[in-house]
C-alpha cells in the first residue's frame, strides 16, 4: 500500500514537471532557438513517459 503510494505521488510530480516544461520548449521554439525547444520537448515527453509508468505501477500494486 505504501509502494502504491508513494508511485502514485511519483507519477504526479513527474506529470507535472511534464506540463511546466512542455509551454518553456514551445516558447524556445518559437524564439527560433530550435535545439534548445527540441531538447526541453524531448524532456517533457520522457518526463510524461515515466509518469505513465509510474501510474501502472501504482495500479498493478493497488490490484493485488
Amino acid at each position: 500500500m505504501v509502494r502504491s503510494i508513494t508511485q502514485i505521488l511519483l507519477g504526479l510530480m513527474l506529470s507535472f514537471g511534464a506540463v511546466m516544461l512542455a509551454p518553456r520548449g514551445l516558447s524556445e521554439v518559437k524564439r527560433k532557438n530550435l535545439l534548445r525547444g527540441v531538447y526541453l520537448l524531448f524532456l517533457s515527453g520522457l518526463l510524461f513517459v515515466f509518469a505513465i509508468f509510474a501510474f501502472q505501477s501504482a495500479y498493478s500494486g493497488l490490484r493485488g
